[in-house]
Order: structure tokens, then sequence, then C-alpha cells
């Protein structure tokens, strides 16, 4: 493994997927990178909606310490079951980001052409 491949999987692996693509000239890693924030942009709306969702005008003038740890308990619950799909399809992205990565085959060094003249 070359060190441009080397970089180009730590970058998918620990920045974000398709990064790694885009920095060895690859068009794909375009389709992960918009693939991700889309997802990414749909999840963060959907725990904003929950937090609105739970945390009412009704209940934040009432809220008690307790009523406060049963609301948050009640927020991270929701918001990891109910976004169960999305958190998937995300990992789920990476991950073929990743492998498309690993499978790539590096274009080989053209070897310079040799003249080679014959004598009789």
């Amino acid at each position: 493994m070359t060190t441009a491949k080397t970089r180009a999987l730590l970058m998918t692996a620990f920045l974000c997927p398709g990064a790694g693509q885009v920095s060895i000239g690859k068009r794909r890693g375009w389709i992960f990178i918009a693939a991700t924030v889309i997802l990414l942009i749909w999840l963060m709306k959907n725990i904003a909606l929950i937090v609105f969702q739970e945390m009412s005008p009704d209940v934040i003038q009432n809220l008690s310490p307790i009523q406060y740890a049963v609301a948050f308990v009640r927020i991270r619950h929701r918001v990891y079951f109910e976004n169960i799909p999305l958190i998937l399809s995300i990992v789920a992205v990476w991950f073929v980001s990743i492998f498309d990565l690993i499978l790539w085959k590096e274009p080989e060094p053209e070897k310079p052409a040799q003249n080679k003249v014959e004598t009789k």
C-alpha cells in the first residue's frame, strides 16, 4: 500500500466518507460526501424535532430536577430508537467508502519507452 492510498484511507476512515477518494482524484468521493451530509442533516432535523416535541412550553414551565431527568431519558431513548435507520445508513456509507478505497487499484506508473536500434 502506498502513502497516497494510506493517506486516503485514513482521511476516509477518520475525517469524512469520501474525503480520501477526493484527495486521490476520484469523483465518486463527492457522492459519498453528499450522501453523508444529507443523512447528517436529516438526523439533526429529527433530533431537533424530538427535542422540541418533548420539551413543550408546558413541560419547561414546571420543570423540576426529576422531570428534567425523565425528559432527558425520554429524549435520548427516542433519538436512538427512532433514528436507527438513519444511523445505520451513515455507517453503511462510511463502510462502503472505506471498502471502495481498499479495493482501489492504483494506476501503475508508465515505463519509459526504450528505443532499441536493431543492428544487423
